[in-house]
């Protein structure tokens, strides 16, 4: 995943995060639908307050908080109860560099 670096750097955590987690796919045969706050590729919209008008292509990506504490354990809290929504344009894996979609959190 790549990102626009912003203007300046900001220190806010208590403890620099550094660490890298492991994320595993997986298919899941249970029916999705807006209630559906899992950490998903693709799927149902869920969101965790109200919807987010990105500008930017469709939501591809759902990160739950609570599946990011499992994957860094030592950092666990980071989005708390949030949730992360990854929005790619449609043309995203055509394209190279910077400016292929956004990333907004909701926090819980």
């Amino acid at each position: 995943m790549g990102y626009v670096r912003a203007g300046s750097e900001r220190h806010e955590a208590a403890q620099p995060i550094s660490d890298r987690g492991t994320v595993r796919l997986g298919v899941n045969g249970d029916a999705d639908d807006d209630e559906n706050l899992a950490s998903k590729l693709d799927g149902v919209d869920a969101w965790l307050q109200s919807p987010v008008l990105a500008g930017a292509g469709r939501r591809r990506v759902s990160i739950y908080g609570g599946d990011l504490d499992v994957a860094l354990p030592e950092h666990k809290g980071v989005l708390s109860d949030g949730m992360g929504y990854l929005f790619l344009d449609e043309d995203f894996s055509e394209r190279t560099g910077a400016g292929i979609g956004r990333f907004f959190l909701q926090l819980g």
